[in-house]
Protein backbone atom coordinates (compact mmCIF):
# COMPACT_ATOMS: atom_id res chain seq x y z
CA UNK A 1 0.00 0.00 0.00
CA UNK A 2 0.99 3.24 -0.63
CA UNK A 3 0.75 5.78 2.33
CA UNK A 4 0.46 9.48 1.81
CA UNK A 5 1.84 11.47 4.88
CA UNK A 6 -1.08 14.03 5.01
CA UNK A 7 -4.00 12.25 4.16
CA UNK A 8 -2.58 8.03 5.10
CA UNK A 9 -2.97 4.77 2.96
CA UNK A 10 -4.02 4.97 -0.53
CA UNK A 11 -6.63 2.17 -0.81
CA UNK A 12 -4.82 -1.16 -1.96
CA UNK A 13 -7.09 -1.55 -5.44
CA UNK A 14 -5.89 2.09 -6.63
CA UNK A 15 -2.68 1.60 -5.38
CA UNK A 16 -1.88 -1.66 -7.74
CA UNK A 17 -2.38 0.37 -10.58
CA UNK A 18 -6.21 -0.59 -11.58
CA UNK A 19 -7.55 1.23 -14.44
CA UNK A 20 -8.89 4.55 -13.98
CA UNK A 21 -12.46 4.74 -13.07
CA UNK A 22 -13.15 7.67 -15.26
CA UNK A 23 -11.55 8.87 -18.76
CA UNK A 24 -12.19 12.39 -18.24
CA UNK A 25 -12.86 14.39 -15.31
CA UNK A 26 -13.79 18.18 -14.79
CA UNK A 27 -12.95 20.58 -12.18
CA UNK A 28 -14.84 23.45 -12.74
CA UNK A 29 -13.98 26.22 -10.11
CA UNK A 30 -10.50 24.47 -9.05
CA UNK A 31 -10.10 26.98 -6.33
CA UNK A 32 -8.98 25.29 -2.95
CA UNK A 33 -11.96 23.09 -2.86
CA UNK A 34 -11.47 21.67 -6.49
CA UNK A 35 -7.87 21.59 -6.04
CA UNK A 36 -7.89 19.24 -3.24
CA UNK A 37 -9.98 17.00 -4.81
CA UNK A 38 -8.18 16.76 -8.54
CA UNK A 39 -4.82 16.43 -6.25
CA UNK A 40 -6.45 13.10 -4.70
CA UNK A 41 -7.96 11.97 -7.94
CA UNK A 42 -4.31 12.39 -9.38
CA UNK A 43 -2.87 10.66 -6.40
CA UNK A 44 -5.27 8.01 -6.72
CA UNK A 45 -5.25 7.49 -10.44
CA UNK A 46 -9.32 8.28 -11.08
CA UNK A 47 -9.25 9.23 -14.14
CA UNK A 48 -7.12 9.46 -17.34
CA UNK A 49 -7.04 13.12 -18.06
CA UNK A 50 -8.07 15.99 -15.40
CA UNK A 51 -9.43 18.99 -16.67
CA UNK A 52 -9.78 22.56 -14.65
CA UNK A 53 -11.78 25.10 -15.23
CA UNK A 54 -11.71 28.85 -13.43
CA UNK A 55 -12.39 32.63 -14.91
CA UNK A 56 -8.85 34.09 -14.52
CA UNK A 57 -6.11 32.47 -16.44
CA UNK A 58 -3.86 32.91 -13.66
CA UNK A 59 -5.70 30.60 -11.41
CA UNK A 60 -5.43 28.25 -14.23
CA UNK A 61 -1.67 28.32 -14.68
CA UNK A 62 -1.21 27.56 -11.23
CA UNK A 63 -3.27 24.83 -11.47
CA UNK A 64 -0.84 22.68 -14.54
CA UNK A 65 2.02 24.57 -12.72
CA UNK A 66 1.13 22.17 -9.27
CA UNK A 67 0.40 19.44 -11.68
CA UNK A 68 -3.14 19.25 -10.85
CA UNK A 69 -4.69 19.31 -13.98
CA UNK A 70 -3.81 18.11 -17.54
CA UNK A 71 -5.85 20.71 -19.28
CA UNK A 72 -7.14 24.11 -18.26
CA UNK A 73 -9.46 26.15 -19.61
CA UNK A 74 -11.97 29.12 -18.68
CA UNK A 75 -14.62 27.87 -21.13
CA UNK A 76 -16.94 25.58 -18.71
CA UNK A 77 -18.73 23.85 -21.31
CA UNK A 78 -15.06 22.86 -22.95
CA UNK A 79 -14.36 21.37 -19.71
CA UNK A 80 -17.04 19.17 -19.55
CA UNK A 81 -17.22 18.25 -22.96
Amino acid sequence: RLNDAAFGPVPAARAEGAAPVFERAAFVGIGLINGSLARDARRLGLARRLVGNARRRETLDQALALGLVDEATTDAAEAVR
